[in-house]
């Protein structure tokens, strides 16, 4: 089994050692570990540039323009078993640095557009994806903040796991650590948060448990504490102006907020569960929307009328330069 522990924070610091205790600890289980100090590698912000997603949609395999050091960093996430993010709190929500990467894991490795891709290289007559890519992991988050602003944080971390459709086992924060690596608890929490991670990478191992396993979507390896969506354990919702109609802003699920014996709950139809985002069947029917909207979009292009009002948009004003890269 091999963990794998990244940390976004300044080197050495913080978040590099609460990292590496719970990296000790997964060793001492007979994990091996690997440690990847992030700011170190070179990340570029995704461009939005859509090479990603025509690529899956034309069967021309996972593509990036970026030529940065993420495809080698998402290498290593997909060979190892269990991977541990620990990630600074700046403002109640991930760091950019982590958004960089979440963004980057986007529809280039969605595990719906994989499928979508595997289907498309059949149809061609190429060798599908190798295996290792439809790979269950555990995964888990650590974010530690100076201060008690943070209650983004969770629902940050969790997106980075929606994508490729991986299991969350724990997802929390530290509020108050400036001095983490002296309250004891903190560090006890770290191992008991690696303890978990091993644990869980181990039964995946055991089951040789593959994403598009039927039985996967029904298996929850969650470790911490419940959260307010029975579903997915997020806390964070967007809420309908006027209703009592709410979204889980995680696996996206529809359904009601009521107050039951005195506490908040949220409430969905079964029925409906299959639409979630973290989810294989609620993947596909995404990637499904997303190839023929792809599709669609590399149409218009060709149409005279988009061409058209493309141009005079495009005319309307020029961006204003930087002022960095012009001097």
């Amino acid at each position: 089994m091999k963990i794998l522990g990244i940390s976004t924070g300044t080197k050495n610091g913080n978040n590099d050692t609460m990292c590496r205790i719970a990296l000790e600890e997964a060793r001492n289980l007979g994990a091996e570990i690997e440690f990847i100090h992030v700011a170190d590698w070179n990340i570029e912000q995704c461009s939005g540039c859509v090479a990603c997603s025509r690529g899956l949609v034309m069967g021309k395999g996972m593509i990036c323009t970026r030529k940065d050091d993420f495809k080698a960093l998402y290498e290593k996430m997909v060979d190892a078993d269990g991977v541990l993010f620990v990630d600074p709190i700046f403002e109640s929500g991930a760091t950019g640095l982590f958004h960089a990467m979440c963004d980057r894991m986007g529809p280039g490795h969605d595990t719906g557009m994989l499928l979508g891709l595997n289907s498309k290289l059949q149809e061609q007559g190429k060798e599908p994806l190798d295996h290792k890519y439809f790979k269950q992991k555990a995964v888990s988050f650590v974010g530690i903040g100076g201060s008690d602003w943070a209650v983004r944080t969770e629902t940050d971390h969790a997106m980075l796991a929606m994508s490729p459709g991986w299991k969350v086992v724990n997802n929390e924060y530290f509020s108050w650590c400036k001095d983490v690596i002296m309250q004891d608890d903190k560090v006890e929490r770290m191992k008991e948060i690696a303890r978990n991670l091993v644990e869980a990478a181990q039964d995946m191992i055991d089951r040789n448990l593959m994403i598009f396993d039927k039985e996967n979507d029904s298996l929850s390896y969650w470790k911490g504490t419940p959260g307010a969506c029975p579903h997915c354990n997020g806390n964070a919702f967007y809420i309908h102006p006027g209703t009592t109609t709410a979204e889980c802003e995680l696996c996206g699920l529809r359904g009601e907020l009521k107050v039951v014996d005195g506490a908040i709950k949220f409430e969905y139809d079964p029925a409906c569960e299959h639409h979630a985002h973290d989810i294989l069947s609620g993947k596909a029917l995404h990637g499904k929307d997303i190839f023929e909207n792809e599709g669609r979009l590399m149409n218009l292009h060709k149409d005279p009328e988009f061409q058209a009002r493309k141009a005079h948009y495009t005319a309307v004003i020029e961006p204003t330069p930087s002022p960095s890269k012009n001097n």
